[in-house]
């Protein structure tokens, strides 16, 4: 009888213990790369909430200057703000944090869905969300206020001082 020696495969020892090894090291593989993209992904939702935040401001900041400066009113028991737009229309901008479904509020913060709308043509359109509140400070009384948008996921805020000529009710 005659026996036949091959040297040329690998014997199934070897085979397990490459199997072992490639599976470690995916499993290593695989959790780092499941690290880095949760912590991407919290990085990207902190920059939208800072957006959000930064284009609330931004565009409560713009619609105060498109009011007629020599006109505004400051309630300070509302938190609104009363004046006149450019076709001498009578308008409102609310930060109070109550909702206003009245037609003349350009703009209002609605505290109980955390979002800032834009009330075009009575559409209550969603400006800017994951607001949690908005602070109106007067600095200078009829002269000079501060504005403060606090976002509701990262505790980030902005603010701003913004000198308008206005009355005080």
């Amino acid at each position: 009888m005659q026996v036949f020696k091959n040297n040329k495969g690998f014997t199934l020892i070897e085979i397990l213990i490459a199997l072992s090894f490639s599976a470690i090291i995916l499993m290593t593989l695989s959790t780092y790369l499941n690290f880095a993209y949760r912590q991407t992904s919290k990085q990207i939702e902190g920059v939208a909430h800072n957006y959000h935040t930064r284009f609330a401001m931004s565009y409560i900041e713009k619609t105060l200057r498109e009011m007629d400066q020599t006109r505004i009113t400051f309630h300070r028991s509302r938190t609104t703000f009363e004046g006149f737009n450019s076709q001498e229309k009578h308008v409102r901008v609310d930060l109070s944090g109550n909702q206003r479904n009245q037609f003349n509020t350009l703009l209002y913060f609605n505290r109980s869905t955390n979002q800032i709308r834009v009330n075009m043509r009575n559409e209550h359109n969603v400006l800017a969300t994951f607001i949690e509140d908005i602070r109106v400070t007067e600095i200078i009384e009829g002269k000079l206020i501060e504005i403060k948008v606090i976002s509701s996921k990262n505790n980030d805020s902005v603010k701003t001082k913004i000198y308008i000529p206005y009355k005080v009710r």
